[in-house]
């Protein structure tokens, strides 16, 4: 598997002052707490969540028009107004122009981001992020060869074709069928967003295909499907005082209960898509008959033993063939390892369905997994990267990296070979290259590279404290023994 190169550089950041985090196929993030890595992660998905908006809401629009002044000599709407009426228009593009294009997109989506967007991904005040900033460093190889269209409004599509020397974009229309009566034109139009969001699958084509799918998996999302009945009645509640106060216009004061009702959905970004998300699942699973879309969620149903459905638009936990117990039942009352697990489950069972094309980000895995899950899900995180899906999490679990590290080694030369790793139970899809491995430590305001080689990675805020936890067992236990050899 190809690891692309692909980094950023946070600064002012909460508590992060500079960072630079190269994502891999499998990025790990440790560190004591409040020390960032939820600000770190919370910014990254929000960059990646919100690219397609910073394109279309206008703020690239100043990169686009010179683009197209430099190479095809019409500004935007120009271009509009040419497909718009001849339904065609091309220009010369090499790819070392393609290459350099793509890098001055990248550092003004950058920029963009950083100004409109990340005091929103936080729902913070401006003043709290005012000289927070975070800088893309992507430089993906571009294919000399692409074709793809974008449905516009009165069965028109809006196309786009590259052959590693000429750019063209065309308006296309389906042929209406001989049969049906001929029925009037309907008519559309050619929007500046329809073109730069179009355009910037040729420029950033390789990072919208490998990246730019983001999902998280917030530390919150334990306690966050518990609420959502209160959250949406309170949400309508908020909003229909809202209403009330527009109507009222005489009424220029709030009470104390309706200025406490604003602050509802004071939260971060990745904190509201999880809400929404968990608003999905019943109906996705329902709609799919409980059946999922890929393999993955056999993998958790064999560490939890049991699954997940939804029915009547309440999900349950119920138990599998292998457990001693048997069960169903609605998943409030489930364990909160079970709680923990559901929507990774579900999220790999109905919305990933056969792409691969996926960046997971998961905040701490570990949590309310027993130690012996905590090693069963680092060879989970192995299948799913070595099947395609790119995977970032924080953790604090040294049962997690230490298996890892087990998995790095599987790809050295044994002297027993394929034996040893049966004898083991590893399967060919546990392994990972060491090149697939990314890891880092947050630690004062900045993120610490680990040392990593055949044998793994070299995570020192683990060791240090194990040392030092054994250092002081065994002052203790001599202590013991000498008292007891004196009496």
């Amino acid at each position: 598997m190809m690891t692309s190169p692909m980094s950023f550089v946070f600064k002012n950041l909460g508590p992060v002052t500079e960072a630079e985090l190269e994502i891999r196929d499998l990025t790990i993030i440790s560190g004591r707490n409040n020390t960032g890595k939820t600000y770190l992660v919370y910014a990254l998905y929000g960059f990646m969540e919100r690219l397609n908006q910073l394109i279309s809401r206008g703020y690239l629009d100043p990169f686009f028009d010179s683009h197209f002044q430099r190479f095809a000599s019409l500004s935007i709407d120009d271009l509009a107004d040419r497909l718009f009426f001849d339904e065609h228009m091309e220009w010369q593009i090499n790819m070392s122009s393609l290459v350099e294009e793509q890098r001055c997109l990248v550092r003004e989506i950058s920029q963009a981001f950083s100004k409109y967007e990340l005091r929103r991904v936080f729902n913070a005040p401006g003043s709290l992020l005012k000289s927070a900033s975070i800088d893309a460093r992507i430089e993906l190889p571009l294919s000399d060869h692409l074709d793809i269209t974008l449905d516009l409004f009165g069965n028109r599509w809006l196309g786009l074709s590259y052959d590693g020397k000429n750019a063209s974009m065309y308006v296309t229309s389906s042929e209406p069928e001989e049969e049906e009566e001929e029925e009037e034109e309907e008519y559309y139009t050619i929007e500046r967003s329809d073109i730069t969001t179009l355009y910037s699958h040729l420029l950033l084509r390789g990072v919208f295909h490998s990246y730019f799918r983001p999902f998280i998996l917030p530390s919150t999302r334990h306690s966050a499907p518990l609420f959502i009945g209160e959250f949406d009645y309170a949400r309508s509640q908020w909003a229909h005082e809202k209403v009330q106060e527009r109507t009222d216009k005489n009424d220029t004061t709030a009470s104390s209960g309706q200025k406490s009702r604003r602050s509802l959905g004071s939260y971060a970004l990745p904190i509201h898509d999880n809400l929404n998300f968990n608003r999905s699942i019943s109906l996705r699973a329902e709609w799919r008959d409980n059946k999922p879309l890929s393999e993955f969620p056999e993998d958790i149903e064999q560490m939890m033993e049991g699954y997940f459905t939804s029915k009547d638009r309440r999900l349950h936990f119920t138990s599998s063939e292998n457990n001693s117990l048997d069960f169903e039942i609605p998943l409030h009352l489930a364990s909160s390892s079970a709680w923990e697990m559901s929507n990774l489950y579900f999220y790999l069972g109905y919305h990933l369905g056969s792409s691969r094309s996926h960046f997971l980000i998961i905040d701490e895995p570990e949590s309310h997994l027993d130690t012996a899950n905590q090693i069963q899900f680092a060879r989970f995180l192995a299948r799913l990267v070595n099947s395609g899906i790119k995977v970032l999490i924080t953790t604090h679990s040294d049962y997690i990296v230490r298996e890892i590290n087990n998995l790095i080694m599987l790809t050295s030369p044994l002297e027993d070979g394929e034996d040893a790793k049966r004898k083991l139970g590893y399967q060919a899809s546990d392994e990972l290259r060491l090149n697939q491995v990314r890891a880092y430590v947050a630690q004062d305001g900045r993120l610490i590279r680990c040392d990593q080689d055949r044998f793994g990675i070299e995570m020192s805020v683990f060791d240090e404290t194990i040392d030092d936890l054994n250092y002081r067992s065994e002052e203790l236990a001599d202590q013991i023994l000498m008292k007891e050899s004196e009496d």
